[in-house]
C-alpha cells in the first residue's frame, strides 16, 4: 500500500510548540528505551527480542504513557524494524554490520499517527494519551483556585499592556513559592495568564505550591 505525503507548515502558539517538543522528546526517550531492551537482550542471549515482549517491558514507562498508544506503538515498531534489518544482515553474512545506534540525548523523534489521513476534515486533532488527558483535567481543576494576589498582579499587568515584563519578573526567581492555593476561584482569562507563567518556568526554575487545604478539597 502506498501512502501520500503532504507537507504542512503549522502556525502554533508557544504552548502548542512546547507541547509538541515535549511529546517528541518523550518519543526519543521511548525509542532509546526500546532499543536498550533489544540490544541488551541480544548481548545476553544472542537472540531477537520480539515486539510484543518489548511492549510488555515498556507499557508502564512514563515515556510510553505520555504518548498516545498509536504513537507509542509506532516508535516500538521502528525499533523492531531496525532490529529485524540487523538480524537480516547477519543472516546474509553482511560484513561490518552494526547494531542500531541510540538517538542523541538532545534529539527529538517524530510523532507517527497512522490515522492522520482524514480527507473529509479541514483540521487535524493530535490524539492525546489517557495520562495527558488526566493531568490536563487535574490542572484545569487545580487552577480554579490560585493565590489571589498573584492573579491580580498578572491580570493588572495584562490590562496595562506590560504582562510580558511582569512575567519575566517572576521568571527570574530560582524558586517561586505560591502560597494560599485553593481559596479563591479564578476566571478563564486569569487561568490562561497563570498558565503562561508556569509554562515559562517549566523545566527551567523551581515552583512550589502551598495550601492549608487537604488534597481531597482541591
Amino acid at each position: 500500500m502506498q501512502y501520500k505525503t503532504v507537507k504542512s507548515k503549522l502556525k502554533l502558539t508557544t504552548n502548542e510548540t512546547n507541547y509538541l517538543i515535549l511529546l517528541t522528546r518523550h518519543s526519543k526517550n521511548l525509542y532509546n528505551q526500546a532499543l536498550y531492551n533489544v540490544r541488551q537482550h541480544f548481548f545476553n542471549t544472542n537472540e531477537y527480542l520480539t515486539y510484543n515482549d518489548n511492549y510488555h517491558l515498556l507499557k508502564d514507562s512514563i515515556n510510553y504513557k505520555v504518548l498516545n498508544s498509536t504513537q507509542a506503538q509506532a516508535v516500538l515498531r521502528k525499533v523492531d524494524e531496525a532490529m529485524k534489518a540487523f538480524f537480516g544482515s547477519i543472516k546474509k553474512k553482511v560484513k561490518g554490520v552494526r547494531l542500531p545506534r541510540y538517538l542523541k540525548k538532545d534529539a527529538l523523534y517524530p510523532l507517527i499517527d497512522r490515522m492522520v489521513y482524514k480527507p473529509n476534515k479541514n483540521e487535524y486533532i493530535l490524539p492525546r494519551s489517557n495520562l495527558v488527558k488526566k493531568v490536563s483535567n487535574e490542572l484545569v481543576s487545580f487552577t480554579k483556585n490560585i493565590n489571589p494576589k498573584l492573579i491580580t498582579t498578572l491580570k493588572n499587568a495584562y490590562q496595562e499592556g506590560i504582562f510580558d515584563k511582569r512575567v519575566r519578573h517572576f521568571f527570574k526567581y530560582k524558586v517561586l513559592v505560591i502560597d494560599e492555593v485553593g481559596f479563591n476561584e479564578i476566571s478563564p482569562l486569569e487561568a490562561k495568564l497563570f498558565f503562561q507563567l508556569i509554562d515559562l518556568r517549566y523545566t527551567k526554575k523551581s515552583t512550589v505550591f502551598t495550601s492549608n487545604m487537604t488534597f481531597d478539597k482541591w
